[in-house]
């Protein structure tokens, strides 16, 4: 006596969904693309602000003043408390 165990129906391995696997891969790439365009203008922007606080230091110095490295500090402060807040910001939970 052989017994057979049967749920749902039978398994067509013949049909997929193609169309669909594409468009998620699709889907991922464009969500890598933009978030290393977000990385590199993070990058950039940090770095000419880090740059433009270098030379307003050093003119400090020659000058014995340092509020051209002030003015630099208001313009690029928070644009740098942005980018830290946008890439080390607090994960939101959500209690019930």
């Amino acid at each position: 006596m052989t017994k057979r165990v049967i749920v749902g129906e039978p398994f067509d391995g013949t049909t997929t969904d193609v169309e669909d696997n594409n468009a998620a891969q699709k889907a991922a790439e464009v969500e890598v693309h933009e978030s290393r365009a977000r990385t590199n203008i993070a990058y950039g922007t940090s770095a000419v602000g880090v740059a433009c606080m270098a030379v307003a230091g050093t003119v400090g110095i020659y000058d014995g003043s340092f509020d051209e490295l002030s003015n630099v500090w208001v313009a690029f402060g928070p644009i740098s408390g942005a980018i830290v807040g946008y890439y080390f910001g607090g994960k939101s939970t959500k209690s019930k």
